[in-house]
């Protein structure tokens, strides 16, 4: 629950995600940065797109909500497309990624899954 900050933000805030409330955006299709209006998504979240453009002197940012459809296949292809392939990345780069890892073990607080005695 919001305690009526969401709420009220959506009526005080200008330019910012209607889903998050994420005030950074990310071009679109590799649009040029002196584009007017330039296509946006949300860096944060990713479930709004839009166009930022200058209009009067200002920079404005016009955000609409993805629907429920746009962001399951954005979940799909996200999966399919980054977090599938780098399984095996990761399997073969392993050794070296916990050669890497164990210099830091001494400094820093060690998590480990519950369960799990040793992560590396």
């Amino acid at each position: 629950h919001s305690h009526g900050y969401g709420e009220e933000k959506l009526f005080t805030v200008e330019n910012c995600c209607p889903y998050c409330f994420g005030e950074a955006f990310t071009p679109l299709h590799g649009d040029s940065l002196v584009a007017n209006p330039m296509e946006v998504e949300c860096a944060f979240c990713h479930n709004s797109t839009g166009e930022v453009a200058i209009e009067d002197g200002r920079v404005v940012v016009h955000l609409n909500r993805k629907t429920d459809e746009q962001i399951m296949q954005d979940a799909v292809h996200h999966f399919q497309n980054w977090v599938m392939p780098s399984g095996p990345l990761y399997l073969a780069r392993r050794d070296e990624l916990n050669e890497l890892r164990a210099q830091y073990k001494e400094s820093m607080p060690w998590v480990t899954p519950p369960g799990r005695d040793n992560v590396m």
